[in-house]
């Protein structure tokens, strides 16, 4: 039988779960409690995480027909991309929430967005440090070109920061895939060179591909993302985590845009006093 999907996988575990040897059953065990961990990250982390050798992902895998553990993760990323609520089903639950049946509906609207927005804006200046916005900084200050890239929701977030880079006078390359060509355009990138990359669950493939070429090129890499369960947390250099506003399920960009202006702003300040 060829498994198709994550409830599929689910059924085999348990059927043959006492079937498999004790390391095994730590991974079906973690597999079971933790899809979105599964869905997102690397192999290492749910290794570490399941206490076993990263090999007895591998052999999980095997036992269970499959070629390798990555087969497994797709299905789980899948089910995370299907689950994703659609826009006419997410405006139909503001519906449902009556919120277009108060007084004044559409300022009712704003003022639950602007109040979110304010508690994630809040929540943005307890989750960073000193220490980590500076080496974030430094990165960014010291090379030749700043290569940015974000995908989708996270595409205005990467404009934005090349936008302003450039009115600096910094050296800012916008990766825009336009073409589909963005594996083309990752040849611009060198080890002088430094890479800011956006990303949002579910996590771009196209900028965790881009991810990993920076670092096999030790391209210094700035991750701004929601999770430091991010597919790639451990293999960039610094890892800015953001938790935006969620109305009915419509994600925010408030504090991402406040989180870039800041860092821009730091960087023309460092380069007039280094200069």
């Amino acid at each position: 039988m060829q498994i198709t999907t994550q409830d599929e996988l689910n059924q085999v575990i348990k059927n043959k779960f006492s079937q498999l040897s004790k390391r095994l059953q730590q991974v079906a065990q973690y597999i079971l409690e933790h899809p979105n961990e599964v869905a997102i990250g690397t192999a290492a982390n749910i290794a570490k995480a399941a206490d076993v050798p990263p090999s007895t992902l591998i052999r999980f895998a095997n036992a269970l027909d499959f070629s390798g553990f990555s087969d497994i993760q797709k299905l789980f990323k899948s089910r995370m991309l299907a689950e994703s609520p659609s826009y006419s089903s997410r405006i139909k639950s503001i519906v449902d929430d009556n919120v277009f049946q108060q007084d004044n509906p559409y300022l009712h609207l704003l003022n639950q967005i602007t109040e979110t927005n304010t508690q994630s804006l809040k929540s943005l200046e307890s989750s960073l440090t000193e220490i980590v916005l500076s080496k974030a900084i430094l990165i960014i200050a010291s090379s030749e070109i700043i290569h940015i890239q974000g995908a989708r929701r996270s595409f205005p977030v990467a404009c934005y920061l090349t936008y302003l880079l450039s009115n600096i006078k910094q050296r800012a390359n916008l990766f825009n895939n336009l073409g589909s060509m963005q594996k083309e355009q990752e040849h611009l990138m060198t080890s002088k060179d430094s890479l800011v990359a956006i990303s949002f669950s579910p996590y771009a493939l196209e900028t965790q591909e881009l991810i990993e070429t920076a670092k096999k090129q030790n391209i210094p890499t700035v991750l701004i993302t929601d999770n430091n369960l991010h597919p790639l947390a451990d293999k960039v250099d610094v890892c800015l985590t953001v938790k935006e506003a969620d109305i009915h399920s419509f994600r925010s960009l408030s504090a991402t845009m406040c989180l870039v202006q800041t860092l821009a702003i730091c960087i023309g300040h460092y380069l007039d006093t280094k200069n």
